[in-house]
């Protein structure tokens, strides 16, 4: 019984820390965009250091201000829990405003995500690892609209599944594709001979924060649904095979990359 019920938390937190994460997802979406932000080694530290605390700051103060206000049954049920709120206090106009916000936000946030995300195939594609239509730029705008649609038409495909799914979907692949890799991939440079005077940024206290972060996302990853876990391995799994296969099918083919691909 009381093994259950540890279970019982420990999926109950995974699945809390899950939607948590997701809030602060955004704050490294400048690392996809490092190629073009001025001074990238001093702006991009502070960027994310400060998107985490401010976010943290947001998330902190709304979760007091509706417990507060609403009582915690009633806020694990409900549906639009912020606008509940204002209803509560100041009426259904109030209510309505904070809806329209929240839409707002949702867009802002789709806007910020898919401006990232779409640097992804590109950069893919210019590194010879993706197709080459994906490698071009806008002629005037000079952004990347081949990859922007690609990842804008896979976001509508998103948007017909249930919203709590894709969150645990998206974050469970992610954490094996994306977060471990990157803390395995620190490991591995910072041992090789030599590189560490080679690196721009640097990690204060390291290991620590790395092993931290390691523990935090296989917790994370370790609490989710049988279903989410089997897409997240599967996920890895395919992605592997593609880029081994793609590999030796380049590797077969004489190089013709040239600039005039990318117009």
């Amino acid at each position: 019984m009381l093994q259950r019920r540890l279970r019982l938390l420990q999926v109950g937190l995974g699945m809390a820390l899950v939607i948590a994460m997701y809030d602060f997802l955004g704050y490294y979406q400048i690392c996809y965009l490092g190629d073009e932000v001025a001074d990238p080694t001093r702006t991009i530290p502070r960027s994310i250091l400060i998107s985490v605390v401010v976010i943290a700051l947001v998330y902190l103060t709304m979760n007091v201000s509706i417990l507060g206000v609403l009582p915690w049954r009633q806020v694990i049920t409900s549906q639009h829990v912020a606008s509940d709120l204002m209803l509560r206090i100041h009426g259904s106009r109030a209510a309505g405003f904070i809806t329209l916000m929240i839409v707002w936000t949702a867009l802002a946030s789709i806007f910020a995500a898919l401006l990232g995300y779409s640097r992804v195939p590109y950069a893919s594609a210019r590194a010879g690892h993706f197709f080459q239509f994906f490698a071009a730029t806008h002629p005037s705008g000079q952004f990347p609209h081949h990859s922007l649609l690609l990842i804008s038409a896979v976001a509508i495909v998103a948007c017909l599944f249930d919203l709590g799914t894709v969150i645990a979907a998206l974050l469970t692949s992610r954490i094996l594709i994306q977060f471990v890799s990157q803390i395995v991939t620190v490991f591995l440079i910072r041992s090789r001979p030599g590189w560490g005077q080679r690196l721009s940024f640097k990690m204060p206290f390291f290991p620590l924060p790395a092993l931290i972060a390691l523990v935090g996302w296989l917790f994370v990853f370790g609490t989710s649904e049988w279903l989410v876990l089997a897409y997240g391995l599967g996920t890895l799994q395919l992605g592997m095979e593609a880029f081994a296969i793609w590999d030796r099918v380049v590797a077969r083919q004489p190089a013709n990359f040239s600039e005039a691909a990318l117009s």
